[in-house]
């Protein structure tokens, strides 16, 4: 893995259905390069599929961070977690128990349940939870906006939901599993993404990355800039930044899944992150697993695809 990944990496988080050939020409290499890059990335487990989901816009839903440490034997931990519908992906950091979760709740009244659930059924007795507000890879930012009709067509939710395994299949194979024409799927298709109904992004599972992939948490100044900060940061390190997310409830705080070669860069990465303008210091968890799962809005994708009544 080098910093040539962490770019194709962003591209996919962000639209995962983007041609070979667009991601080519973004990173200045050979399509014949590109497709290695992304087949090794799928073989050694770090991409571990290409999804779809209703985006977070056309749901009203909410995707928050919560990050603690768990008194819970692990594997109890883990089975809980898994179990529960709002838990959208788990990373878990080395050393002592932490973890780091992402959830996506139907709506704020959600959130007390959920930290209930947390404390006692993952036993994590002290859980922070932070709300994103925005999200960047690299150099576009995560657009959670919705702006079409109140309820998608029973054709838009199949579309969706074919796509939610592999967010790369061809129209062809898309028409074909939905039951209708090319022209009409892709007349459909483009509407959602014009729209903003569909998400399109990637499964990822840190820890099978060579070198070292680690949560961190960058502390700002008082008086900082938080955006001027983020900015600069994305421009001088964002071949080692998968991504850079400002937190709203939380001020001075920007959040970053970082990666390194060696245990050295990691370090040299870190001490040149705490001597940024703006920055003040830089809290750092090294992953050493996680997975990405279903949750209740793939559940609610599903059973709209096959409504009989749609």
């Amino acid at each position: 893995m080098d910093e040539t990944d962490i770019r194709l990496c962003q591209m996919l988080f962000t639209n995962s259905r983007i041609p070979i050939r667009e991601l080519a020409d973004r990173l200045d290499i050979s399509v014949q390069a590109t497709h290695r890059r992304m087949q090794i990335l799928k073989d050694e487990g770090i991409v571990c599929g290409f999804r779809a989901s209703l985006s977070l816009g056309y749901l009203h839903a909410i995707r928050v961070l919560i990050e603690g440490i768990s008194k819970g034997r692990p594997e109890e931990v883990e089975k809980a977690l898994r179990s529960n519908e709002m838990v959208q992906s788990i990373f878990i950091g080395e050393g002592q128990p932490q973890y780091f979760l992402e959830a996506i709740i139907r709506d704020i009244t959600d959130l007390d349940p959920f930290v209930t659930f947390l404390r006692n059924e993952a036993n994590i007795p002290t859980p922070n939870v932070l709300f994103h507000s925005q999200v960047l890879f690299g150099k576009k930012m995560l657009d959670t906006g919705y702006k079409g009709p109140s309820e998608l067509s029973r054709l838009d939710y199949q579309i969706v939901n074919a796509l939610h395994e592999d967010a790369r299949i061809s129209v062809g194979d898309l028409a074909i599993r939905c039951n209708a024409s090319a022209r009409t799927v892709t007349r459909h298709l483009d509407k959602l993404i014009e729209d903003g109904a569909v998400y399109f992004g990637v499964d990822w599972c840190p820890g099978n990355a060579s070198g070292m992939t680690a949560m961190l948490a960058i502390l700002l100044k008082e008086n900082a800039d938080p955006m001027k900060v983020r900015n600069d940061l994305n421009q001088r390190f964002g071949g080692s930044l998968f991504n850079l997310t400002m937190v709203s409830n939380i001020a001075g705080l920007i959040s970053s899944y970082a990666w390194s070669p060696s245990i050295k860069r990691y370090n040299e990465l870190l001490d040149a992150i705490k001597g940024s303008d703006g920055v003040v210091n830089v809290l750092s968890t090294v992953l050493r697993n996680g997975w990405v799962q279903d949750t209740w809005r793939d559940k609610f994708l599903k059973e709209k695809a096959e409504d009989s009544t749609g």
